[in-house]
């Protein structure tokens, strides 16, 4: 950004220095042609006129060197831009995926717990046919627990389902169903 203060002034902070830097060499280049202007005498009128010519041109290629700096300065903010926004959508993308392979590896693990519980109370159920009330009476326990744990293991199952629909949204979850999540 190109400083709108007086040389005198100094910048703020937010000017480009390096404009600044050229606008202060244009007004002193500018102090020095009028002097020079007001020191040589006129001959025959035309020369009266090109120093105040000359200082115009000067200003006008400061504008321009100006106006370039501005557009390279600008042009290279928004490539700046560009990149991070590439960057921040990109990390976007690896939080969602590994967010979604943490829980799909979740739900595996709580499906092979329930699948390895169920088995043994089936197999407790199988063995347990005998008349022993007191072996009887441990599978009974042994089966409440493994009914307590399989409601705990779907508790922390559904837990984990509204955690990750608070975090994916549900075009998000459309697509990753889409994609064939188990």
């Amino acid at each position: 950004q190109v400083s709108r203060h007086p040389p005198s002034q100094g910048h703020c902070g937010r000017c480009n220095p390096g404009a600044f830097r050229l606008l202060r060499r244009g007004a002193i280049a500018g102090m020095a042609q009028r002097r020079s202007v007001a020191q040589v005498p006129a001959q025959g009128g035309h020369a009266l006129f090109d120093g105040a010519h000359n200082f115009m041109k000067d200003i006008s290629d400061e504008v321009e060197d100006i106006k370039r700096l501005i557009a390279t300065e600008d042009e290279k903010r928004r490539i700046e831009i560009e990149e991070l926004r590439r960057d921040q959508e990109h990390e976007r993308f690896e939080r969602r995926d590994a967010l979604n392979k943490l829980r799909y590896e979740f739900e595996d693990f709580v499906r092979r717990k329930i699948d390895k519980v169920l088995e043994e109370v089936s197999e407790m159920k199988r063995i347990g046919r005998a008349d022993d009330s007191a072996h009887e009476q441990q599978i009974n326990h042994l089966i409440a627990d493994f009914d307590r744990l399989k409601e705990n293991l779907f508790c922390v199952q559904s837990a984990w389902g509204k955690l990750v629909s608070n975090c994916v949204t549900p075009a998000q979850q459309d697509e990753l169903q889409m994609r064939g999540s188990p």
